[in-house]
């Protein structure tokens, strides 16, 4: 398995989760990792919670934090925007009804 990571905007609703968690900014973008086999994987992921991982936007990630939080979560995003330390699992940012 790869951890495989972009800088994405997310939509709205989940700008306005994540400021219930702490997000200070106004609109991102987010850093978001996902564990997957493959990067098509990764990408099936993603369209899950309506995002997108663009070839040459994203990338095989080697921060251990990344990993390890990935391991953990599966499929994360950075709640700082890009500055940070605080990664959370992106279902957070999704209502029940849609998980």
């Amino acid at each position: 398995m790869k951890c495989y990571g972009a800088v994405l905007f997310l939509n709205n609703s989940m700008v306005e989760k994540a400021k219930v968690l702490g997000y200070k900014g106004d609109r991102g973008p987010f850093k978001v990792v996902c564990k997957a086999k493959s990067f098509a994987e990764a990408n099936q992921k993603a369209k899950f919670y309506g995002l997108k991982f663009s070839k040459g936007y994203t990338s095989i990630t080697g921060n251990k934090l990344e990993i390890e939080m990935c391991n953990k979560y599966d499929f994360i995003f950075l709640l700082e925007g890009l500055d940070g330390k605080t990664y959370l699992p992106i279902n957070l940012l999704v209502d029940k009804e849609e998980q």
